[in-house]
């Protein structure tokens, strides 16, 4: 509150072991909070720490100990908030319930990379759902989390009808180029979910895909 007029606060690299609930309150004009790195947990979204910061457009909670984005409420209520990177933390399964404070928003930037997202549990896409519904995502970054044709497949059904301009699948684990025979390429099914999601940008870079098969591409 002794800052009312802070733009940017960058505590990244602290390892902040206590955060009061009130720690950010009166923060109306803060346009982006940078808490990379800070080895806070899931507390920090369940319990409502972000409230009331109206004027929130960018959140960077990257390389943290995040495991789970239940989202406290209040994350419904952040009318400006675009962008929010939650790359390199320990999130394996994000589901529709969990995001839900969300639904509605249109975000510029959403980043789940390098989390072994959905590659490490057994997910049960009935129950799961969609984790995007009702979302509009200018740029989706679900990379380096070791994705097989099967969880990209899977992924991309989940997500049908979300909307989605740019989708960056980049360091990827898709195709026999990876050294086994047993690993597929993808097919004509492969990105099928994808064809109401209004995808401009696909970016496959650095994987292993070997051979590109008869309209692998066709539904996009």
């Amino acid at each position: 509150r002794n800052l009312p007029n802070l733009r940017i606060l960058d505590l990244g690299s602290s390892q902040i072991y206590f955060l009061h609930p009130d720690a950010f309150q009166g923060l109306f004009h803060l346009f982006e909070l940078r808490l990379y790195f800070c080895g806070l947990s899931d507390a920090v979204l369940k319990n409502g720490y972000f409230r009331n910061l109206k004027s929130l457009t960018r959140l960077d909670l990257s390389k943290n100990q995040i495991r789970s984005l239940y989202l406290h409420p209040s994350f419904g209520k952040l009318n400006s908030l675009k962008s929010i990177d939650f790359s390199s933390n320990q999130i394996f399964l994000v589901c529709e319930h969990e995001l839900e404070p969300l639904q509605g928003k249109m975000l510029s930037f959403f980043s789940l990379a390098a989390n072994n997202l959905y590659s490490r549990v057994s997910v049960d896409w009935g129950k799961c759902m969609n984790p995007f519904r009702n979302m509009v995502l200018e740029t989706l970054d679900v990379s380096g989390n070791g994705w097989t044709v099967d969880i990209t497949g899977n992924f991309s059904n989940a997500i049908s009808k979300s909307q989605a301009f740019s989708l960056i699948l980049a360091h990827h684990i898709m195709g026999a180029g990876f050294g086994f025979h047993n690993i597929k390429d993808p097919d004509q099914n492969t990105f099928a979910g994808l064809a109401r999601s209004s995808v401009r940008h696909l970016d496959l870079s650095h994987g292993f895909i070997f051979s590109l098969n008869s309209r692998v591409f066709e539904t996009l």
